[in-house]
């Protein structure tokens, strides 16, 4: 076989190998929940675009003689620094995964908000298996240990499509050497993005749903303030019509 052929074939195994993966990931959720999941994939295709986007440019397929991979690696001639791109660019690939997700978890709900549930429902974690199918219950959508589990459930295998980003990086044309060290360096360091990603991603579910309810009692509470304040304006200036009306007629 030519030498081409076996870096084209080994450069690819990897990605092969992860679709095959992502595939039997979601179907462990059952055949039901893999055609949802294709479904939203389809409705929701222009998010997901922007994602294997970046990655594309991550790994080096897309860099328009911009040097546009090094903004998520590390300068060899540098080293590791608490700025490092490899870290924060696979933080903000993480929090980008994690806000489509979010968004279409809601979408899930949107469409069908009518038709949800209103009866109460025991709160809590769901089986592993029920991850992936949003629940129909207003209850469960209320709390957010339900989007944490979708997130749980659809995010995987992009994630660990950035970590094969670091691993295997294309090589850039007029750019940096990587040794086999820095590599190594470069999936160690997208794993703690991921980590701190994740993490990033948890707060801000756990934030917005705790202010949500709390937001809907201002957006109440305003509206009346500021009705109440308007009754009091017109009071005093029916007042203050009166007065002045009386002090002319003193006046005559």
């Amino acid at each position: 076989m030519e030498p081409h052929l076996v870096d084209l074939i080994a450069y690819r195994l990897p990605w092969l190998l992860w679709l095959l993966a992502t595939i039997f990931w979601y179907l462990w959720f059952g055949c039901e929940s893999f055609f949802r999941m294709l479904g939203r994939m389809s409705a929701h295709w222009f998010p997901l675009v922007l994602i294997l986007v970046v990655d594309l440019m991550a790994v080096g397929q897309i860099d328009l003689g911009l040097g546009i991979p090094m903004l998520f690696r590390d300068d060899p001639t540098i080293g590791i620094k608490w700025y490092s791109p490899a870290l924060w660019g696979a933080f903000g690939a993480t929090v980008l995964i994690g806000e489509v997700w979010i968004v279409i978890y809601i979408f899930e709900y949107i469409g069908n908000y009518i038709g949800l549930d209103p009866n109460p429902r025991q709160k809590g974690w769901d089986r592993p298996k029920l991850w992936a199918t949003p629940s129909q219950s207003l209850d469960k959508f209320r709390d957010c240990r339900s989007a944490l589990e979708f997130l749980a459930a659809s995010t995987p295998p992009f994630l660990v499509l950035l970590i094969l980003v670091a691993a295997f990086p294309a090589g850039i044309v007029g750019g940096p050497k990587f040794s086999l060290r820095q590599e190594f360096l470069d999936v160690l360091e997208y794993v703690l993005g991921i980590l701190l990603g994740g993490l990033a991603v948890a707060a801000m579910i756990f934030v917005g749903w705790w202010l949500t309810p709390r937001a809907g009692r201002v957006r109440l509470w305003w509206p009346t303030c500021r009705a109440g304040r308007v009754r009091l304006k017109r009071r005093g200036l029916r007042r203050g019509v009166v007065k002045s009306s009386e002090l002319l007629i003193l006046l005559r």
